[in-house]
C-alpha cells in the first residue's frame, strides 16, 4: 500500500486545517479533514470513468462560507454530541431533567450550534490504513454535562471498505450519539440520485411528525412506501429512521442507475437514518458532483432518534464507568 498525503487545506480560528488521502493498491482513495471530521472525499481508481462518490468541496473556505451555512446540510461531517432532533432541546439523564440549546426552530438539532461537524480536531494518529482524531468536548458545551473525550478512525482497506469506529468517555452521565452525515452519490453521470436504488435490511421504521421528531410509535414497513426489503429507487423526500433486523447482516445497500457502482453499509447500530438531502442547498461545482436537491443520499447509522424521551426507545445515556465505542463500515464494489 502507497503512503498517505498530507496537506494544508486551509485555517480556521489560527488553525491549521489538514487533508489527509489515504490510498489502497488499486487505487481507491479516502481523502479527510480534521475540520468536522469530514469525510472530503471518496474516489475511484483512475481508470474509472465515475470518480467522485461523495458530495463536498475542494477548498475550505466553501464549508465554513455564509451561503453554505445559511442551509447547512453537514456535508461529511462526523455529528455529536448528539445525531438527530430533540423536542424542544429537553430530555432526561438518569431521572433528570436536562435542557440542551436550541438551534431548529424549538428543537436541538445534530449537537446545537456548534457541534462537533462544526470543531477543529485533533489529528492523534496516521498511518498507510487509517486517520485517527480526536475531540474534547468540554462539560456544559452546548448545556451537554461532562467533559467529553471522543475519537474517532477511519480505516481504508485493499478491498475498499472505509470502516469507521467512534469511541467515546466521559466523566459525568451525559448524552452520546455519534453518525457520520456523508452523501453519496454513485450515479455514472453525477445526476440526481433519485436514479438510483436502495435495499435496507429492516421491517420497521419510526413513526415521525413534521418537524421529522419520532412521536415514539414503531410502524411495521410492510408493503408499505418504506418496504426496502426489495431494491427500490430512492423516494424524493424519505428522511426516516429504519430499524435494522440484524447487525450481523449488511444493513443497507446502495447501488446505482446502471448497477455498475454498489455500496453496503455494514453497523452494530440499531438505527440507520436514510436521507435523500430534499433540502441540500444548490452549488454549481468544478471538478465535483454539483450539489443541490437530492444530489446524494445520506445513511446515518446511530442510536434511536430524540431515545431519552421515550421510554420503549434504547437509551442514549453514557455514564463515566462505561465506553462507548460503536463501529459502521461502507462496502464498496465496482
Amino acid at each position: 500500500m502507497k503512503d498517505y498525503n498530507s496537506e494544508v487545506f486551509g485555517s480556521y480560528n489560527n488553525q491549521v486545517i489538514k487533508k489527509v488521502t489515504l490510498r489502497n493498491d488499486r487505487g481507491f482513495q479516502l481523502s479527510v479533514i480534521n475540520f468536522g471530521a469530514i469525510i472530503q472525499s471518496i474516489k475511484m481508481p483512475e481508470d474509472f470513468d465515475k470518480k467522485e462518490l461523495v458530495l463536498g468541496f475542494n477548498d475550505f473556505e466553501s464549508y465554513i462560507s455564509e451561503p453554505y451555512r445559511e442551509n447547512y446540510p453537514y456535508l461529511g461531517a462526523v455529528i455529536g454530541r448528539h445525531a438527530g432532533r430533540i423536542r424542544n432541546g429537553e430530555t432526561q439523564i438518569l431521572g433528570k431533567t436536562l435542557t440542551l440549546n436550541t438551534n431548529q426552530g424549538a428543537n436541538h438539532l445534530h449537537g446545537g450550534n456548534i457541534g462537533f461537524d462544526s470543531k477543529v480536531w485533533d489529528i492523534l494518529d496516521i498511518t498507510k490504513a487509517s486517520i485517527t482524531l480526536g475531540l474534547n468536548s468540554p462539560d456544559g458545551e452546548e448545556n451537554y454535562p461532562g467533559n467529553l473525550q471522543v475519537e474517532v478512525t477511519y480505516a481504508l482497506s485493499e478491498s475498499n471498505e472505509i470502516s469507521i469506529t467512534y469511541t467515546a468517555e466521559t466523566e459525568k452521565p451525559t448524552l452520546v450519539n455519534l453518525t457520520q452525515h456523508t452523501y453519496f452519490n454513485l450515479n455514472r453521470k453525477n445526476q440526481s440520485v433519485l436514479e438510483d436504488q436502495i435495499k435496507v435490511n429492516s421491517n420497521q421504521c419510526l413513526a415521525l411528525d413534521d418537524e421529522v421528531m419520532p412521536t415514539g410509535e414503531i410502524l411495521s414497513t410492510k408493503n408499505s412506501a418504506f418496504d426496502f426489503s426489495d431494491f427500490k429507487n430512492i423516494p424524493a423526500e424519505i428522511d426516516h429512521s429504519f430499524i435494522i433486523k440484524s447487525n450481523d447482516q449488511v444493513a443497507a445497500t446502495l447501488r446505482n442507475e446502471d448497477h455498475s457502482i454498489q455500496m453496503d453499509v455494514y453497523t452494530d447500530q440499531p438505527i440507520v437514518h436514510i436521507y435523500s438531502g430534499y433540502y441540500v442547498p444548490t452549488f454549481d461545482l468544478k471538478d465535483r458532483i454539483s450539489t443541490g436537491q437530492n444530489a446524494g443520499v445520506c445513511f446515518e447509522t446511530q442510536g434511536f432518534l430524540d431515545a431519552n424521551n421515550h421510554s420503549n426507545f434504547p437509551s442514549n445515556t453514557l455514564k463515566p464507568e462505561e465506553e462507548y465505542i460503536r463501529h459502521t463500515k461502507f462496502s464498496f464494489k465496482f
